[in-house]
């Protein structure tokens, strides 16, 4: 047997009974004693019945009844007869409007384009591409750029709609999809046309692929750098700086474009592609500290071969990082890592303008000067020290600075 209450704002209240198909349904209404008025009597009158005079309906504070009897109304089976459906009424279209629906009519404005491809990552470890197999994917992207475009690409956000497991991508997770400037890829061109002594061979499409699997490349390179930083940080060091994995996405038509995690919040810029310091908007804050010693730790990792510059990123998460080389042409006879290598520029930059930090010290990170400076440091005397004590983290730690005077 069920019984139906139905909750009212006061306590339960009677409204309408509700038959259910093939069950019985009994219904019964509870109230106060205080509230209960003339009509609502006469509608209790004919669902209860046999209730003593002696034997009030009260309500209890936790929503059982006392001192009272009920007989609750019996309510008739259902029908199992099943509904009927009502003809849709017909309407009369007018001659104007029939002839109308034969011109031509605007669809609706699309927010985003659905796209599908394949995914490659490069492999760190074995210094190649994972061509083999590819994975495919499928991606909505948003026609509105998510922010301005810098100075080599348009970042629009994207959503994963469906991907293989391979392809690192997840489903139903937000991304950024950043589309090469055209004016990016000519001026690509004129750069190889100028150091190369030579026209390019691949056309503009070819171009603009070959720039993005740099730019990826030089990423990767910039994390695994990035990783190694991390690891010799102390273990209390808050917010240890990490860049996220880049991806090539390959279309078709000779579509690419890079696809990376899609970072939400503040971004922040700390060092150029030149080796420029940016403008202190987070107050010279530890990350920022951070930021300038990895600079450091990736030239003298590199030997002064290379320096990864332009860190930027939101948090602790950087990208868009670029690499410069101290040599500007590789062994292949091409332009090395991406459009972003500003190469000797960058190096001399950082050489004349880098003041080791609290992390660079305490890391060990060796002096940073150019040739110019060597030389005529061995003809002077041999310097003074002074020791200052500053925090390295949060958690109170302290570290010796140590700094050069002439």
């Amino acid at each position: 047997m069920t019984v139906q209450i139905v909750g009212g704002k006061n306590g339960p209240v009677y409204r309408e009974d509700v038959p259910l198909r093939g069950k019985k349904v009994f219904t019964c209404c509870f109230r106060k004693k205080q509230e209960v008025d003339d009509e609502m009597k006469e509608r209790m009158a004919a669902l209860i019945s046999d209730i003593p005079d002696n034997k009030p309906i009260t309500w209890s504070a936790t929503g059982t009844t006392s001192d009272v009897v009920f007989v609750p109304k019996q309510m008739p089976e259902c029908s199992s007869a099943a509904p009927t459906v009502k003809a849709i009424p017909k309407s009369k279209i007018g001659l104007g409007v029939l002839l109308k629906m034969g011109g031509i009519h605007n669809l609706p404005v699309l927010e985003a384009d659905v796209l599908e491809g394949h995914i490659f990552a490069f492999e760190y470890r074995d210094a190649k591409w994972s061509w083999e197999p590819p994975a495919a994917v499928r991606l909505r992207v948003d026609r509105k750029a998510v922010a301005e475009a810098g100075g080599f690409r348009t970042p629009y956000k994207a959503q994963c709609l469906w991907a293989e497991p391979s392809s690192g991508i997840q489903p139903r997770q937000e991304y950024v999809y950043k589309v090469l400037l055209d004016t990016a890829i000519k001026e690509q061109m004129a750069t190889e046309k100028a150091f190369l002594g030579k026209d390019s061979q691949l056309e503009q499409v070819e171009v603009g692929q070959a720039m993005n699997r740099k730019a990826v490349q030089a990423q990767v390179v910039a994390a695994q750098l990035c990783s190694l930083f991390a690891e010799k940080l102390p273990i209390d060091f808050e917010n240890k700086p990490m860049v996220i994995t880049p991806y090539l996405f390959m279309g078709t038509a000779g579509v690419s474009a890079i696809i990376e995690q899609f970072l939400p919040g503040l971004f922040q810029k700390y060092i150029g592609n030149e080796m420029v310091e940016e403008a202190e908007g987070d107050g010279r804050s530890e990350f920022r500290e951070a930021a300038l010693a990895l600079a450091h730790y990736s030239y003298e990792y590199s030997k002064g071969k290379l320096i990864i510059t332009d860190l930027q990123g939101v948090g602790n998460l950087l990208t868009d990082i670029e690499v410069s080389t101290d040599e500007l042409i590789g062994e292949d006879g091409s332009i090395l890592f991406a459009a972003g290598n500003c190469s000797k520029i960058a190096i001399e930059n950082f050489q004349k303008t880098h003041t080791c930090n609290y992390i660079c010290n305490e890391l060990g990170l060796k002096g940073v000067s150019t040739t110019a400076t060597v030389e005529a440091d061995k003809e002077s005397s041999a310097p003074t020290t002074s020791t200052e004590v500053r925090p390295f983290s949060q958690s109170g730690k302290a570290v010796k600075l140590i700094r050069l005077q002439a």
